[in-house]
């Protein structure tokens, strides 16, 4: 994986310069940089700790299992199927009908939006995290 941080890294160990802009949220903050945004929250509950907890990819340099924006929507599902995720169709229809999503054991979902020729535009990957306490940002 080319990402710059590993997923579900705590913040105490997250060292980042200048090059980054950060940006305040409910809950959290984001990271971003030319092609790419994270998002540090807690996990794995909203209420824990800070942690890497997102990534969302528009940069062709950042790949994950050698899946990067750019790439055919079904040469990354031969990848995700082969790594063990699963297609939720469920919840895809919460995104439009260009959004594909994959889990692993609900504990990470890769997201990948694609164009009208099923080229991938932008990938999300997250860290899935419980609300036990129903938290409301």
């Amino acid at each position: 994986m080319n990402l710059p941080f590993p997923l579900a890294l705590a913040e105490k160990e997250l060292k980042y310069d200048d090059e980054y802009e950060r940006g305040e949220g409910f809950g959290g903050y984001t990271l971003c940089k030319e092609g790419m945004m994270l998002w540090v929250s807690g996990w794995p509950d909203v209420c824990d700790d800070y942690h890497v907890t997102e990534y969302r990819l528009t940069g062709k340099e950042y790949e994950i299992f050698g899946i990067s924006v750019g790439n055919d929507l079904d040469d990354a599902v031969t990848v995700l199927t082969n790594h063990a995720y699963v297609r939720d169709e469920t919840e895809e229809h919460n995104y439009g009908e260009r959004a594909y999503i994959y889990k692993k054991n609900e504990q990470v979902r890769i997201m990948l939006h694609v164009d009208e020729d099923k080229n991938i535009y932008e990938i999300w990957v997250t860290a899935i995290t419980t609300n036990k306490d129903n938290v409301v940002f």
